[in-house]
């Protein structure tokens, strides 16, 4: 397994910040500017300052205001980040689409950083440039701007991967308690922690003592079950969440016994999602041959839930906004020649800023057709 080595490789936190900053201002003036130009020519007639509390942000705007209420089930959307701009909004008095907008791209810019930051600490300077070009202008960018939980989710990941693997065992559970207070595929990362752990500790120099880091494992499902508990107590059902499904069109088990139908169908319904998916997993193929083999893992593991729904709902959005299509993206160009290497994410940047010129139509369009 892949180790960080804090004197493999030196670079300049200088460098670091000015990049990402960089990137992090062009591209998110670029993608506010496509979604203002699409917005006035296509006449959508949404106001500029809701470009990007749309569809199900409109669900998270309404909990932050109002809190969650059993008639709207609303509680299969999870509490962190509405708590989170809850408390900027108490704290600044800013409007809540406002402090949404605030919470989701600080959260991607530290993401940014410590995407950044891990490359080059184990790849060098190149592939931590390429990884956070690629991450910056992906056509997903529109969930990551949009207030939905993707960026906060983005960042707890990779602060839980790089704790992970400096061995920082305390800090990677305080990640993963708020990963599984994010999402419903938050509290996944604890298999992760257990192989982290594991790979590091099952040894027969290991200190006896050291075995009682484990215990820090308990902290991470706290998240869930603490907004388990907060569910039985106001609604007298600490699985709401999973109970409240069905009325998002959203369930584990497949809608057909033929399987092969039910697939064929979706395939059909949304080839977009199948497209993503199968490119994640070829990606997470070619990590696994370069020895990330838990970040190998790591797309099929927090998909498994949408594919087991059998309708697939966001099975793309839920691949292109993990950290390890990214990782690989990276790997791969940066194994070529700076030269090359630099041309090839030019174009592939290209490419990335092509599609998300569709994606934030279709965004916009939905958004119009919806509300």
């Amino acid at each position: 397994m892949q180790t960080i080595s804090s004197s493999k490789i030196n670079f300049s936190y200088r460098s670091l910040l000015f990049y990402c900053l960089l990137l992090f201002g062009v591209s998110r003036i670029l993608f506010f500017a496509l979604a203002y130009y699409l917005n006035q020519v296509k006449g959508f007639a949404i106001a500029p300052d809701y470009l990007f509390s749309q569809l199900d942000s409109v669900w998270y705007l309404m909990i932050v205001k109002h809190g969650y209420t059993n008639h709207m089930h609303l509680d299969v959307f999870f509490p962190l980040l509405p708590l989170l701009v809850k408390g900027l909004v108490s704290c600044t008095h800013l409007t809540i689409h406002i402090a949404g907008q605030v919470v989701v791209n600080l959260a991607f810019l530290f993401a940014s950083f410590l995407f950044y930051y891990w490359l080059a600490k184990e790849c060098g300077v190149k592939t931590a440039r390429i990884g956070v070009a690629l991450l910056n202008f992906t056509p997903y960018s529109i969930y990551f701007m949009a207030f939905y939980t993707e960026s906060v989710f983005l960042f707890l990941s990779l602060g839980f991967w790089v704790a992970a693997r400096n061995k920082q065992w305390l800090i990677m559970s305080v990640f993963g308690a708020l990963l599984s207070a994010c999402h419903p595929n938050g509290v996944l990362v604890l298999l992760f922690a257990f192989c982290f752990m594991t790979w590091d500790y099952i040894k027969p120099s290991t200190p006896i003592w050291k075995i009682f880091c484990f215990c820090f494992l308990i902290l991470i499902p706290s998240g869930l079950l603490a907004y388990m508990y907060y569910l039985q107590v106001h609604f007298g059902n600490s699985l709401n969440f999973v109970a409240d499904q069905h009325y998002w069109s959203r369930a584990l088990g497949w809608p057909s016994h033929d399987v092969k139908l039910a697939v064929v169908n979706a395939i059909y319904a949304q080839p977009y999602n199948f497209a993503v998916y199968i490119a994640g997993l070829i990606l997470s193929l070619y990590l696994l041959m370069r020895g990330y083999y838990l970040e190998a893992l790591f797309i099929p593991v927090m998909t498994a839930m949408a594919v087991a729904s059998g309708s697939f709902v966001a099975l793309a959005r839920y691949t292109a906004t993990l950290f390890p299509m990214y990782l690989a993206g990276a790997l791969l160009l940066g194994s070529f020649g700076t030269i090359v290497a630099t041309l090839l994410t030019i174009i592939a940047v290209i490419v990335e800023i092509y599609f998300a010129y569709d994606f934030i139509y279709l965004w916009l369009s939905h958004a119009s057709m919806v509300y």
